[in-house]
This record gives structure tokens, sequence and C-alpha cells, in this order.
């Protein structure tokens, strides 16, 4: 459906970069101890690649129109806001990722 002044200009297209994990012993052995193979999890590896791919769809996606919000480099320097348990992050942060 057009509608005349509405669908002349381009959505706005947001995409948002995942915050940090914090890379902890303690915090990986409660999430790796119910897994049937604990060893496989690299959880420093894969914070790597989160950080990684951040830095790829920053750099790519703006060639196809999206704003990018950097949640990931914002919030590393937030880590008072990040739950105990080094994943999750608690109602401030929460609230700072939808304003």
């Amino acid at each position: 459906i057009r509608v005349p002044g509405l669908n002349d200009k381009p959505p706005l297209l947001i995409w948002t970069t995942t915050p940090p994990c914090e890379c902890d012993v303690a915090i990986i052995e409660d999430f790796t101890e119910s897994s049937s193979d604990p060893e496989a999890y690299n959880f420093t590896a894969q914070i790597d690649e989160l950080n990684s791919a951040n830095i790829w769809l920053q750099q790519m996606l703006p060639r196809f129109s999206f704003n990018v919000i950097d949640l990931g480099t914002v919030m590393a320097k937030a880590i008072q806001y990040r739950e105990k348990d080094g994943v999750h992050w608690n109602p401030v942060a929460n609230r700072m990722f939808t304003m």
C-alpha cells in the first residue's frame, strides 16, 4: 500500500551491536556445568568473535542504509550495570538500550 507522503522516505533501519560479556572463570563454570560437554565451550574465543562481528557490522551495515548503534563500545565502559552473572544487564542498562 502506498500512502502519499508516508512512503516517500526510506525506512529507518537500526542495528545494535551486541554488548560485551564477562570472561570470568567462575561465570564460565556456572554456564557450562549443566552442559554435556563443558570442554566444548571456549568463551574467550566466542567473545573475540563477537567483538570482531561487531566491528564488521559497524563497517558493513551503513552500506545498506542501516544506522548502527554501537552498544558494544558504550556498554564496555558501563560494566557497573552488568548483573552478577557477568552476562545479563540490570534494568538501568536495559533502559539505556531502549532510549
